[in-house]
């Protein structure tokens, strides 16, 4: 399986190519993945031979290199055009995927026929008509990183990199795509494409309850309580000031995803570990896992 190196990933977001584009071409012959490439609406190969000029290992599907001539991108470059953005969901996989295509419907059709992700039983439950498809795409995919599964085996049997999985429920990948709407588009929120409201277009989260009670305060009730902060011996835990993801998993045992998983269902997405946390959350995830917070001036 092939990696993405730092000066990679920092030209492909200079290049604004998602890394939903990029596909693992590692033990596979040109013929083989450009083929694959072009049914899958990839822009770049990984895990292929270098190239002669300048050792780079980074190819459009044509062969050509993309960092020696970034030209060869342009016509591929699909960062601005409009598109449908959409959560497909496995439960074969027990994952999720975002991605972004002219028409979502079509997608799905090659997704289970190329058994992508290793998996045959895609349903797009959820898409969006957006006039920078790519752009929310691109967005929705940053704000899900905690999640990223990244390898996976293919219909092949090979282990391939896919940068669009994410280990999360579906209702946590809605709410970053529609985040990523607000961002890029705030003067209209696009509909969803069938015609009916939000409501009606999805199904009902499998863990995110009401966010917040009616005077705004964050209730520990919102969240579904887990057998283990049921049983749990109620303990007392100090966070230092200022409380962040990583501070507050440690206080708790338990790991930073985790954490960043309790404030989505809070509706808050965690920038990273040392994202601040408000005292109110903090104190509703500890009632989460059996624990008292006790404020700790820091």
């Amino acid at each position: 399986m092939a990696q993405l190196s730092d000066d990679q990933k920092r030209f492909l977001e200079k290049q604004r190519i998602p890394l939903s584009r990029v596909f693992d071409a590692s033990d596979m012959q040109r013929c083989q993945y450009q083929e694959l490439m072009k049914e899958l609406d990839m822009l770049v190969a990984i895990g292929v031979s270098a190239c002669s000029k300048g050792g780079h290992t980074m190819r459009t599907r044509k062969g050509h290199c993309v960092q020696c001539g970034t030209h060869n991108l342009a016509f591929l470059l699909r960062y601005e055009e409009a598109g449908e953005v959409y959560v497909a969901v496995s439960r074969q996989g027990n994952f999720v995927k975002v991605g972004m295509a002219g028409l979502a419907s079509v997608r799905q059709e090659s997704l289970n026929r190329l058994g992508y992700g290793g998996v045959s039983d895609w349903i797009i439950r959820y898409k969006i008509s957006c006039r920078k498809g790519g752009s929310v795409e691109f967005r929705a995919h940053n704000l899900l990183a905690a999640y990223r599964l990244g390898e996976r085996h293919s219909a092949n049997g090979g282990l391939h990199s896919h940068q669009e999985l994410f280990d999360c429920d579906f209702s946590v990948a809605i709410q970053a795509v529609e985040q990523a709407v607000r961002a890029i588009s705030p003067e209209s929120l696009p509909l969803p494409l069938d015609g009916k409201n939000r409501k009606d277009a999805r199904p009902q989260p499998k863990s995110l309850g009401k966010p917040q009670n009616q005077k705004g305060a964050v209730s520990s009730a919102s969240l579904p309580a887990t057998k283990k902060a049921v049983d749990a011996k109620k303990r007392s835990i100090r966070v230092p000031r200022p409380i962040t993801v990583n501070g507050l998993a440690e206080a708790l045992g338990i790991k930073p995803y985790q954490v960043i998983r309790h404030l989505l269902a809070f509706k808050v997405l965690a920038s990273g570990g040392d994202y601040v946390i408000r005292p109110d959350l903090a104190e509703a995830i500890c009632k989460l896992h059996g624990c008292i917070y006790r404020h700790d001036a820091g």
